[in-house]
């Protein structure tokens, strides 16, 4: 009986290990989608000749968030460009001498608009696997 039971909590750790990085693979998809979106848009209403204005960049943010009347910190992949980098350290959401090079270097995913398709592909599964990582190591 115990080692019917070990082998279901084995197999029950097994999949939940999987899904979390399914889950995760998906949101970081996702999140390049929105990314790039929003940085066709706003590269055609700004027409910015360098393009750092409206770069994006796909960052893992701490948020706190109340629970049954408990303040929790919870992380959310988030798109964040330099007018939003501004509004999010005001929020506190980001540490307010944080510079854009340090955010730069913290982001899993930055947009481009010179990149070929070849380049942007390399860089979305760099991303993803970069934060797919991050999710092993968290969980193991």
């Amino acid at each position: 009986m115990k080692t019917i039971k070990v082998a279901v909590q084995r197999v029950r750790s097994i999949i939940q290990k999987r899904m979390v990085l399914v889950i995760g693979k998906i949101r970081m998809n996702l999140g390049i989608k929105g990314a790039l979106a929003i940085h066709k848009f706003m590269a055609k209403k700004y027409l910015d000749k360098n393009n750092k204005e409206v770069r994006n960049y796909i960052v893992l943010l701490e948020l706190s968030v109340r629970k049954k009347n408990k303040m929790q910190k919870m992380e959310r992949l988030h798109w964040v460009n330099r007018n939003n980098f501004r509004k999010l350290k005001r929020k506190g959401w980001l540490p307010v001498r944080m510079q854009l090079d340090e955010l730069r270097n913290k982001a899993f995913y930055v947009s481009d608009v010179k990149r070929t398709y070849q380049q942007e592909f390399a860089a979305r599964e760099k991303a993803t696997k970069r934060y797919l990582e991050y999710l092993k190591a968290i969980n193991n």
